[in-house]
């Protein structure tokens, strides 16, 4: 009989296929609400399925979930004909661990100025289990959708929402991947590097100030559109820089810039520490394509614990 974990994936595919929205929010559970005509507001329950082997809430999690949230306002105030792409976050921690309920307010700014390039701007707070864990910010290009099409009006559920069809659907083969992918993340799994740990991106290689990783791109990646979901990408790129950083330190600060979509069979993450001292270090990653483009590129300061 299929493990719990392997029908929670499946069940959360058959919804991603019916709403078309992005597979990690789905299996993540997130709740959404529009708090103000520019706010939103995410939630996303302790559950011990999406802790790292600290216990606190895996960072692609936690970056899945962010970037979830800046994108509700961006969305809220253009209206469904226009899909906005996320081009630049900032995330900035406090320290705090990341443990406890995780509740991040998105607020609207404004749309960029005196470009040719519009862009929707958005700012978060992010606390768990009621403390003030983090502050995010986001630009979004704003895409026009093709005549005819739309997208949905949120990026979470509607509340009450149940599957339309409720007898499991035939996986089509790369669906297939995706439950070949938990199986693979179960059978890995230990108490330092649970299961979510090598669902979603795999466990960083690091030596001398560097570190590596392979991610194999599926469908329990895919944001509303099929790329890899930004957060993911952030949160990979978070989870490598940390490996390349020396014992001790984590992140404190990171600045992200996605420069073409998440598409390939195999995407390759590299870190390199550019600067490491006894309380700080500065690490550049990158995200590449098996053609060598890139994808995403960070530059992130990791602190002394």
């Amino acid at each position: 009989m299929p493990s719990a974990l392997y029908q929670r994936v499946a069940h959360a595919l058959a919804v991603t296929r019916e709403t078309r929205l992005a597979f990690p929010s789905i299996l993540m559970g997130i709740r959404g609400r529009q708090t103000a005509d520019d706010t939103a507001t995410l939630i996303l329950k302790d559950d011990p399925t999406f802790r790292d082997g600290r216990g606190e809430v895996d960072w692609c999690a936690l970056c899945a979930a962010v970037d979830a949230v800046l994108g509700a306002p961006s969305d809220m105030k253009t209206g469904p004909r226009v899909r906005p792409a996320t081009a630049h976050i900032d995330l900035q921690m406090t320290g705090a661990g990341t443990k406890g309920e995780l509740v991040i307010e998105a607020r609207f700014v404004g749309f960029s100025e005196g470009s040719r390039v519009r862009q929707s701007l958005v700012s978060a707070t992010i606390k768990a289990g009621g403390a003030l864990i983090g502050y995010a910010s986001a630009a979004s290009v704003l895409l026009d959708l093709p005549e005819g099409t739309a997208r949905a009006a949120s990026p979470w559920l509607p509340e009450g929402y149940t599957l339309k069809d409720p007898d499991p659907p035939t996986f089509d083969a790369n669906e297939h991947r995706a439950l070949q992918a938990c199986e693979t993340a179960e059978a890995a799994a230990t108490e330092a590097h649970p299961f979510i740990e090598h669902f979603w991106c795999g466990v960083p290689e690091a030596s001398d100030g560097k570190a590596q990783l392979r991610l194999h791109v599926a469908p329990h990646l895919g944001n509303r559109i099929g790329h890899i979901q930004g957060g993911l990408l952030l949160g990979t790129a978070v989870k490598v820089a940390n490996a390349a950083a020396s014992d001790g330190k984590r992140l404190s600060n990171i600045s992200a810039y996605f420069v073409s979509p998440g598409v390939d069979p195999v995407l390759h993450v590299h870190s390199e520490t550019v600067q490491q001292g006894r309380r700080l270090a500065v690490v550049r990653t990158r995200i590449v394509n098996e053609s060598g483009k890139l994808v995403l590129e960070t530059t992130s300061q990791h602190v002394l614990r």
